[in-house]
């Protein structure tokens, strides 16, 4: 594959990826975010949530919002996972959005 190729069929795949997060999130909030750009924030609604340890409670990596300028800890930074990983981000949103039930 060239290059070429390659990237946009990465921007492609980070895009689709993306829609599908932003679509299953129906209680966090999704901060403006350009489809082809393979990170995101999330945030919860509410500010006492540490959104950062519900999703390290499901087997998620994610870094705090308490580390950026304005966020809380109640948002946290994912990156977009492979097609592999993307289930497990996603059963952990609807964890998290249902009430924090903790991945065993």
């Amino acid at each position: 594959m060239e290059d070429g190729d390659f990237l946009q069929e990465s921007k492609r795949l980070i895009q689709t990826t993306k829609n599908e997060i932003i679509n299953i999130c129906k209680k966090m909030k999704v901060l403006e975010t350009d489809l082809s750009v393979p990170i995101m924030t999330l945030g919860h609604p509410d500010k006492g949530v540490n959104l950062q340890e519900e999703f390290l409670n499901n087997d998620v990596i994610t870094c705090s919002g308490q580390h950026f300028i304005g966020l809380g800890k109640n948002y946290t930074r994912i990156r977009i996972p492979q097609e592999k990983e993307l289930q497990r981000l996603i059963k952990a949103i609807k964890t998290i959005e249902e009430g924090g039930i903790y991945a065993t």
